[in-house]
């Protein structure tokens, strides 16, 4: 399978919450069931396909501005977080005529909302017992935004309480529930947070007794050897999937990402990613959206980078 190109590479994050489509505003403004980084991802295509040349007035986790502009016509489209998994966007034609019309826009961006996901999914390969040993260190993750009950998954690193996980629109002290293999369950706190990487560590008020060893990760497994995680889809935990990587690691804005063929659900994102000796090789970052077969992996490299940096 080639590599999907970024421009058109919409990542699913690890939040599960009920879905909903586009609700309906003004004619002006509209929420869409998506993050405000794939909100973009899907509207700057769109924009360039219909002719526009598309530039960033503002960006930061929480707001993106953008500037669409051919000629005798500019559009300005803003993007801001309204809950974790959802975009309140305001679109508004400040100059020429509507070509194409905000309808079409609206529309399109309704379209993908909707469209449905695939289920395909790789022929499951039996989990190796090196593996099997590494599952008691995984949790789910839940937290709430706005009333929006969000999950994520996450893996145990250090006895002294600490829980490695993406950072999919976390912040900063943000507080967190953290549920157990073995049921129990926990408050935690974000304590690290790396929005670039999109890794971050959350701290737990007492020891663990399970931990995924750093020391011995895999840095390069190679396109056929079989690689196995271990997450929380839709708030269940312990569902193993496997699957191999489908291509060389690309360089996305100056950081290696890992294209796998594996079945990824909603809630995943933060998994542990093994290889067949119970080696830590990579974190789910994400899905391709329209699909559970194509996954995206951060890297054991920037996993390690992220844990050494201040």
């Amino acid at each position: 399978m080639k590599f999907i190109g970024w421009l058109c590479m919409l990542l699913i994050p690890a939040w599960a919450l009920m879905p909903f489509g586009i609700a309906h505003g003004s004619d002006y403004e509209r929420t869409v069931a998506m993050p405000v980084s794939e909100t973009e991802a899907v509207i700057t295509p769109w924009l360039e396909s219909n002719g526009f040349a598309v530039y960033r007035a503002k960006s930061d986790q929480q707001e993106v501005q953008l500037e669409a502009d051919k000629p005798g016509t500019r559009w300005r489209v803003r993007l801001k977080a309204h809950s974790p998994l959802a975009t309140r966007i305001s679109a508004q034609e400040e100059s020429g005529r509507e070509n194409p019309p905000l309808s079409a826009f609206w529309e399109y961006l309704e379209g993908y909302v909707k469209m449905p996901s695939g289920t395909s999914r790789q022929t499951m390969r039996a989990t190796p017992d090196p593996v099997h040993r590494q599952l008691n260190a995984v949790v789910c993750l839940f937290t709430d935004r706005g009333g929006t009950s969000a999950q994520l998954t996450g893996f145990a690193i250090d006895r002294q309480g600490l829980i490695l996980s993406t950072a999919h629109d976390l912040k900063p002290g943000q507080e967190l529930s953290v549920q157990f293999r073995d049921g129990r369950e926990s408050g935690g706190r974000v304590v690290k947070l790396d929005a670039y990487r999109d890794l971050c560590l959350i701290q737990v008020p007492h020891a663990l007794e399970h931990v995924i060893p750093l020391g011995n990760g895999r840095y390069t497994p190679g396109s056929d050897d079989a690689l196995f995680t271990v997450g929380c889809p839709r708030a269940g935990l312990g569902e193993i999937e496997s699957g191999t990587l489908d291509g060389p690691p690309r360089r996305v804005e100056g950081l290696p990402l890992w294209q796998v063929r594996m079945h990824i659900e909603p809630g995943s994102s933060g998994s542990p990613v093994f290889d067949e000796h119970g080696r830590l090789a990579a974190v789910v970052k994400g899905r391709y959206r329209g699909t559970n077969a194509v996954g995206f992996l951060i890297p054991f490299e920037t996993l390690q980078h992220f844990l050494e940096s201040d």
